[in-house]
């Protein structure tokens, strides 16, 4: 008999960093336990979880063998939880990211956020590396630039920017739901956060660079295997830099495009960022055996 596992996230109405995040940990973890994950806003993304029970309140405290919670204002009652509890943090900006007391762990996914709020463990987006892999070999001069992002400020510079450097533009917020098959379409995928990530996994030139609702559009350039360094201390936010980015800027970005950072980003994701990577980077951080024992 499947032990079961609790997941929390505030919005599952769309695809979003740490919607997919969710989702790409839900699903590894589905072939092992059963999953519910609890919401206060289900929607179109999480009818597609059809591997996880989407619940809206946490109404059995003693049901789990352990939970991983994302958003720990919205779910008060995970306190009452009487298995271990993991809290993990997306950000330092939302509100929705503070942390609260009540979990064993605490683990954030960039060092700003560790360092932020003190936290003692670190883990890394996670990417389902068969789903985000290289399906078609980007070009050896660069003819299309995918731009994840629903920003439309960003969206101008970004627009202005491609026809500076002559390549074309893919962008469409409804291609959120097939990313995987739209990055490979194109050799530049230009985004912030996990898309970079999974951009990365996919074997694509990935330049940072988006705007937010609560900060500017701030980017930081094209990944390298130098640059990553220190783009991934932030999470690849652009906060690193903190490049208010005109067309112009950005346009010297793409014409930066190195084929041979495809094969290098392929390699770095799978290094870093496989989902298969997860559980095994928290048992070795923690070393507890109760977590150990719910995972056999």
């Amino acid at each position: 008999m499947k032990k079961t596992i609790l997941m929390t996230n505030k919005h599952l109405r769309v695809p979003g960093g740490s919607e997919t995040w969710t989702h790409t940990i839900a699903k590894e973890l589905s072939k092992r336990f059963n999953v519910d994950i609890a919401t206060v806003c289900p929607g179109r993304f999480s009818d597609s979880f059809d591997f996880a029970n989407i619940i809206t309140k946490i109404n059995d405290p003693h049901k789990y063998n352990f939970a991983f919670i994302n958003h720990p204002l919205n779910f008060p009652e995970f306190k009452f939880l009487t298995c271990l509890s993991f809290i993990f943090c997306h950000g330092i900006i939302a509100q929705a990211e503070t942390p609260v007391y009540g979990a064993k762990y605490y683990f954030g996914i960039s060092e700003e956020i560790t360092q932020k709020f003190g936290f003692k463990y670190l883990v890394r987006n996670p990417v389902d590396c068969k789903k985000f892999r290289p399906k078609r070999k980007i070009n050896r001069i660069p003819q299309k630039v995918y731009f994840l992002s629903k920003h439309p400020i960003a969206l101008k510079i970004v627009q202005r920017a491609c026809k500076l450097a002559r390549v074309s533009l893919i962008w469409n917020p409804r291609l959120e739901w097939k990313t995987e098959d739209v990055m490979n379409e194109a050799d530049i995928v230009i985004s912030l956060g996990r898309g970079c990530y999974e951009a990365m996994a996919c074997g694509r030139n990935v330049i940072v660079f988006d705007g937010r609702p609560y900060f500017p559009s701030y980017g930081d350039g094209l990944v390298t295997p130098e640059s990553i360094k220190n783009f991934r201390l932030y999470n690849c936010s652009g906060r690193y830099s903190k490049k208010l980015f005109t067309a112009e800027m950005l346009a010297d970005e793409i014409k930066k495009y190195n084929p041979k950072l495809g094969a290098w980003g392929r390699k770095y994701a799978l290094k870093e960022h496989d989902i298969k990577n997860f559980i095994p980077t928290i048992q070795e951080k923690i070393h507890d055996s109760r977590f150990d024992n719910a995972l056999s």
